[in-house]
């Protein structure tokens, strides 16, 4: 069978049996595999990588960390790669640090890269080789000659002509082994009637067929650290979408000190509609101050609006509620009634502030269900929820069943045109 092995460590990899491989021709009369080609490969990398995060739990915090590169890069001008990986990406300076000693590295593996070729039937991806008899590798230390491999590309073929007769067929491999001989510079030699005359490294046998085994490397120092670049993006959630606040049972109100709630999101089929549905999730208010602004926490039942910052599923934030079957507005007839209503906490009084824009009966109503104690301004009628009921005349009136006071620590000022 086959195993997967996961690592973050090179100095963990195993080599290659037999480890040392040699840079030599490679032909019937040689007893030991061998690389014919190789070589060195580099890339402009960035001299400096920094990472910039947003932690909405310390916005006056800036959270941004940066490596620079051990790599010589000789006389190419110095570039940096900065990467504002969204909100809260990192909490700890130590962790971005390791995120961004990660990026650092990946460039780094990429700054100096080793290609080869040749027949070592050894060669494993994620284990290391040494290299000898190279005029220039043998020049320095052990470490010198020590490759991890990166990648190894195997293209083989056996004696049997039959591999011939199938290349027509859909699917075949023979015109990607065929290209794969080409690249190499490798053709049969077909004239000597022995089949025993080899062309590079390709034989062709006295059974009619061109058996080869040829592989491709790609490679990296030992002593160099290996980090994958980051070519896998985060998916991208669509949004907005719908949620319903949720909390513990037999409780109308669930929030915590920054007025988040929890939700459960309508295609959720494991969620219990209970406190355990989601994570903790901001709430976009009309306004946000240190100690001022609005606040208006949706409440268990309610249908919310949720967006993805930057399309991060980790990121949700409440955007808006919407009205539904269930949850209705008091106001909804005729379209000229707006404002604030709020609901008693496990009862069903409330507080409104009521703007009426009716023509030429425009009026505002400051109301509190407590001793119904209002204040009403401009065009005074009767109001019910949603009717809008019989005329009781103009200008304001402030009234309460219960007891009512005016207070004026620097005296009080009444005038009238009238009666007073």
């Amino acid at each position: 069978g086959h195993r997967i092995v996961f690592t973050d460590d090179v100095d963990t990899t195993q080599p290659v049996s037999p480890q040392a491989i040699r840079f030599h021709r490679q032909d019937a009369t040689e007893t030991e595999d061998a690389l014919t080609q190789w070589g060195g490969v580099r890339r402009q990398q960035p001299t400096r990588v920094s990472v910039g995060t947003f932690d909405y739990k310390q916005p006056s915090l800036t959270k941004r960390t940066g490596l620079d590169t051990l790599s010589d890069q000789g006389n190419l001008p110095d570039t940096e790669v900065y990467d504002y990986a969204g909100e809260y990406y990192y909490h700890g300076y130590a962790r971005g640090e390791r995120l961004t000693e990660n990026r650092l590295e990946a460039h780094e593996s990429l700054a100096k890269r080793f290609r080869g070729s040749g027949g070592a039937r050894q060669l494993q991806a994620g284990r290391w080789f040494e290299l000898t008899q190279h005029p220039l590798h043998d020049l320095g230390g052990e470490e010198e000659r020590q490759f991890l491999l990166l990648g190894v590309t195997v293209h083989a073929e056996n004696a049997l002509p039959v591999s011939a007769q199938l290349q027509a067929l859909p699917g075949s491999l023979q015109p990607r082994l065929d290209a794969a001989r080409k690249a190499h510079g490798l053709e049969a030699e077909t004239a000597d009637p022995t089949g025993e005359r080899l062309s590079g490294r390709l034989k062709d046998y006295a059974t009619g067929g061109t058996g080869h085994f040829l592989v491709d490397l790609d490679a990296q120092r030992r002593t160099q650290p290996y980090r994958h670049p980051l070519a896998h993006q985060r998916p991208v959630i669509g949004g907005p979408q719908s949620a319903t606040v949720v909390g513990p049972a037999n409780e109308e109100i669930h929030t915590d000190h920054l007025n988040r709630v929890r939700v459960k999101f309508h295609w959720d089929r494991q969620g219990q509609n209970d406190e355990n549905s989601s994570v903790w999730l901001r709430v976009s208010q009309p306004n946000a101050g240190a100690g001022w602004g609005g606040v208006f926490v949706p409440r268990i039942g309610q249908e919310v609006l949720v967006d993805f910052l930057e399309g991060d599923a980790d990121r949700p934030l409440i955007t808006g509620r919407v009205y539904n079957g269930e949850q209705s507005p008091d106001w909804h007839s005729h379209g000229l009634l707006s404002g604030f209503k709020s609901k008693t906490y496990r009862g069903s009084k409330y507080n409104e502030l009521v703007f009426d824009d009716a023509t030429d009966q425009e009026r505002v109503r400051l109301n509190s269900e407590a001793e119904k104690s209002q204040l009403n301004l401009g065009y005074l009628i009767h109001q019910a929820g949603n009717t809008r009921g019989a005329f009781r005349g103009t200008g304001f009136e402030l009234r309460t069943d219960a007891y009512g006071a005016i207070r004026a620590n620097q005296g009080l000022y009444l005038s009238s045109w009238g009666q007073l």
